[in-house]
């Protein structure tokens, strides 16, 4: 079962997720991506790294929400819904890149 501890650090993980997206994910964007460069390259290693850590913090959601009457703390499962909703929309936004 999950503890406050490891619950906070699935909260630091989205925060992450979040902040690079935010400063990262509109640039990529605005590149092509199946030119050949070592930029590009790096690029692409970056949306891999990030779908591979959206997905290791929507298991962790997904495994809470699971198990949420088995608790041993407060989180509301609405704030638990929206992380996932929005790791979802992140990760729909870096498969397109690829």
């Amino acid at each position: 079962m999950f503890s406050q501890s490891e619950l906070d650090q699935i909260f630091d993980e989205y925060n992450e997720i979040k902040i690079s997206s935010t400063a990262k994910l509109p640039e990529i964007q605005t590149r092509d991506l199946n030119e050949p460069s070592e930029e590009n390259k790096h690029y692409k290693e970056f949306i891999a790294f990030q779908i591979n850590k959206i997905d290791m913090v929507m298991d962790k959601i997904d495994h809470i929400l699971d198990n949420y009457n088995e608790l041993d703390f407060q989180i509301e499962s609405y704030e638990l819904n929206a992380m996932s909703k929005e790791l979802i929309s992140l990760r729909k936004e870096y498969s397109v890149l690829i």
